[in-house]
């Protein structure tokens, strides 16, 4: 939980959420620096619906994804990846991501979660109310997600990369 990861206008987009699906709950994994801010920011919106989960790994991890309904992951971790959005994904849960980086050109807006600015949380909340008020539309967006992580391997995007170079190196130069 760093300041730059978004988890701020996450909690704000999520009270916003609450209002039209407040059987929701937020669990937020991890630890960080902003963690102290973002719990005094849920005080002081009164989400009692939010919980601060701390790390998670092997069986406790899995079973948190099953658990899900939706999983929010704004930005990029400091290493540049975002294996939790294909764990996710994988586990058949559909991604609400934020647009810039690797989250969002994991994530197919409208079929695999939602794609939105990792700043607004009044697009964050649309993006909740969307997946979390209509379960089976959730359901559905999960499948698909589930679908799209299986055929994403290592060896996949390395082809697809292979042959954008191939195919650059064939153009005319300018």
């Amino acid at each position: 939980m760093k300041p730059e990861r978004g988890h701020r206008a996450l909690l704000l987009g999520f009270a916003r959420a609450l209002r039209q699906v407040p059987e929701a709950w937020l669990v937020l994994v991890g630890r960080g620096e902003a963690e102290p801010a973002l719990r005094a920011l849920a005080r002081e919106l009164e989400l009692e619906r939010v919980v601060f989960g701390g790390y998670m790994r092997g069986p406790g991890l899995l079973e948190a994804y099953r658990a899900l309904d939706a999983a929010v992951w704004l930005r990029e971790g400091n290493d540049g990846a975002c294996r939790g959005v294909l764990e996710a994904m994988a586990c058949g849960v559909p991604v609400i991501a934020g647009g810039q980086g690797a989250p969002g050109e994991l994530v197919r807006d409208g079929i695999d979660g939602r794609v939105v600015d990792a700043a607004d949380p009044e697009a964050i909340a649309d993006a909740l109310r969307h997946l979390l008020g209509d379960l089976p539309r959730a359901r559905e967006a999960g499948r698909a997600a589930r679908q799209r992580a299986l055929e994403f391997t290592p060896q996949r995007a390395a082809e697809a990369t292979l042959a954008f170079w191939r195919r650059l190196r064939e153009l005319p130069t300018v």
